[in-house]
């Protein structure tokens, strides 16, 4: 905002309302009451879309945290389900998985052993 007549500070920051005042005195100053009518509607609007935004935002966050509480203790059961339902069920597929790798194992080691036989066999005739 480029008002004549119009001090750079240098001191520390003051009240916002202060600073509003001293700019709001200047402008009726410099460019008349009219102009100041209408600056102060437009501050005034400002102000209104700031407070409907920041309630709008605030009411958004307070539905999202009761939805997220009502729904915690069903997400905390169902965790808890699922944690026992894999606790139950890891020990027996654990056991055939060690199953299916020593019979696996078993196959690899007997095929191995067979084409190594062969080869000696092979070698002495």
């Amino acid at each position: 905002m480029d008002i004549p007549n119009r001090k750079i500070e240098d001191k520390a920051p003051r009240d916002l309302g202060a600073v509003l005042n001293d700019m709001l005195d200047t402008v009726k100053s410099s460019y008349g009451e009219k102009m100041f009518n209408i600056l102060y509607k437009r501050i005034e609007k400002t102000l209104d879309d700031f407070d409907k935004d920041v309630r709008k935002i605030l009411e958004d966050i307070e539905k999202k945290d009761t939805q997220y509480f009502e729904t915690l203790p069903d997400i905390k059961q169902k965790s808890e389900k699922i944690s026992e339902w894999k606790k139950s069920e890891m020990p027996q597929e654990k056991a055939e998985e060690s199953v299916e790798i020593s019979s696996e194992s078993k196959e690899e080691d007997t095929d191995e052993d067979q084409i190594i036989i062969e080869r000696i066999e092979k070698r002495k005739g």
